[in-house]
């Protein structure tokens, strides 16, 4: 969902997260957002990981957010596992 190169550059980086942060509260509270950066993780790179306190609130930001540009991308958006997101594994399905 998002360039590496956007990752790399800290501003470009905060830019991105207060955007995703931004929209995903239209759909109900975000608890945490992890957008794992070259070097900082070895997993996962190039996605957004949201997490809301329900599965109802998760629910409505998938529906509402699938299909957006965002960042000159297409947002796809799934339900990753939640025990690989408290592992930090960000690859999973």
């Amino acid at each position: 969902m998002v360039k590496i190169t956007d990752l790399e550059n800290d501003e470009d980086y905060e830019e991105i997260h207060d955007d995703v942060v931004e929209e995903c509260k239209k759909y109900g509270r975000v608890i945490s957002i992890i957008i794992p950066r070259p070097g900082e993780h070895t997993s996962g790179i190039g996605k957004i990981f949201v997490e809301f306190p329900t599965v109802e609130e998760a629910t409505r930001a998938k529906t509402g957010l699938e299909g957006m540009e965002f960042n000159e991308k297409r947002v796809e958006c799934g339900f990753h596992p939640e025990e690989l997101f408290f592992q930090g594994n960000f690859v999973g399905e």
